[in-house]
C-alpha cells in the first residue's frame, strides 16, 4: 500500500477540514456547496489511486496508458 507522508497527510486533513467547513457554512448557495464537494473529492481521488494502485496490479488488474510514447504497464 502507497505510504505518505506525516505532513501530507495533515495537509490533506486540513484541506478536508475546509472543504466540509466551506459546506457546512454556505449550505444555502449551491455554487459554494458544489465548490466545497468538489475540493472533497478531488482529495479523495489524489489519495485514494496512490494507496490502492499495489492491490490493482495484484490483482491483475493493469495495462498500457495508450496516450504516451512509452508504452510502460501501468
Amino acid at each position: 500500500m502507497g505510504h505518505i507522508s506525516a505532513l501530507t497527510a495533515w495537509l490533506i486533513l486540513a484541506a478536508e477540514v475546509g472543504a466540509v467547513f466551506i459546506i457546512l457554512t454556505t449550505a444555502h448557495d449551491p455554487l459554494t456547496v458544489n465548490v466545497g464537494f468538489s475540493i472533497l473529492a478531488g482529495i479523495t481521488t489524489w489519495s485514494a489511486i496512490p494507496a490502492l494502485s499495489e492491490i490493482f496490479v495484484k490483482a491483475g488488474l493493469k495495462g498500457m496508458d495508450l496516450s504516451k510514447k512509452t508504452k510502460r504497464i501501468m
